[in-house]
C-alpha cells in the first residue's frame, strides 16, 4: 500500500498528467530519486522537479501552464540573462521546479549558473559556474511509480545534479534528506564507483556584465 503523504494525491495527478502528455517531462528531484529507489514514494514532497533543455523551454512551459501552474518565479539566471531556475505555483502548496540545462553542438548538456536571484545571505560568496552532466542523462528507460511509467533524469544525473551543485553551494547544505537519496544511489547503481570518479565536471565562468 502506498503511503498517503501529505499533498501526494494532488501532485500524483499532476505525475499522471506529465505521463500521459505527448512529450513527458523527465522527472528530477525527490520524486525521480523516489521512482528509482522505491518505486513509491518514500517522504512528503514540497514540489515535482522537472530537468528541461533550453531548445524545449517554451514547450514544458506551456505545459505546466495546462496543468494550473500559471505563476512562475525566476531563482536565477545564465550568463546570457536566461532562467536557470524557475518554479511555477498553481496555489500556495503545489508547484513544479523546472530546471534548464544548455546543450551545444555537439550534445554536450551542462548548467550555467551566473547570477543568483533570491536571498544569499546566509550562503557563502557566490561564484558563476557551469555543470557538465554524464551525455545519456535523458536516456534512461521508463520507471514504474505507483502505477505509473515516470521519464526520469538517470540515476547518474541525479547524482551529478546535487553532488555539482553541492560542490559550488549553490543553494547552501545539503539536507539529510538530500544526503540519504545520494548515498542510496550510490549503493544502488553505482557502488564500485568513489565519489570522485561520480563528480561531474565544473568550471568557473565570468561573472556576467552589471545593467548600466
Amino acid at each position: 500500500m502506498v503511503a498517503d503523504f501529505k499533498g501526494y494525491q494532488e501532485q500524483r495527478r499532476i505525475l499522471e498528467l506529465g505521463w500521459r502528455a505527448e512529450r513527458r517531462p523527465y522527472l528530477a528531484g525527490g520524486f525521480a530519486e523516489d521512482a528509482l529507489l522505491y518505486h513509491q514514494p518514500s517522504r512528503e514532497h514540497m514540489d515535482i522537479d522537472w530537468f528541461v533543455l533550453r531548445p524545449d523551454l517554451d514547450y514544458y512551459l506551456d505545459l505546466a501552464r495546462q496543468f494550473g501552474f500559471t505563476t512562475c518565479r525566476t531563482f536565477g539566471n545564465n550568463a546570457s540573462g536566461e532562467p536557470f531556475y524557475l518554479s511555477c505555483a498553481a496555489n500556495d502548496s503545489l508547484w513544479i521546479d523546472l530546471a534548464i540545462g544548455e546543450v551545444d553542438a555537439e550534445g554536450n548538456i551542462y548548467g550555467e549558473i551566473a547570477e543568483l536571484l533570491f536571498d544569499t545571505t546566509d550562503l557563502p560568496p557566490f561564484t558563476p559556474f557551469r555543470i557538465y552532466f554524464d551525455k545519456d542523462i535523458l536516456h534512461y528507460p521508463l520507471t514504474e511509480f505507483d502505477g505509473l511509467a515516470l521519464q526520469t533524469m538517470s540515476p547518474l544525473g541525479l547524482y551529478q545534479f546535487r553532488a555539482g551543485f553541492h560542490r559550488h553551494r549553490t543553494f547552501g547544505e545539503l539536507r539529510e534528506t538530500d544526503k540519504q537519496s545520494m548515498a542510496a544511489l550510490k549503493a544502488r547503481f553505482f557502488a564500485h564507483q568513489s565519489d570522485e570518479e561520480l563528480m561531474p565536471v565544473t568550471e568557473v565562468i565570468s561573472q556576467p556584465d552589471s545593467p548600466r
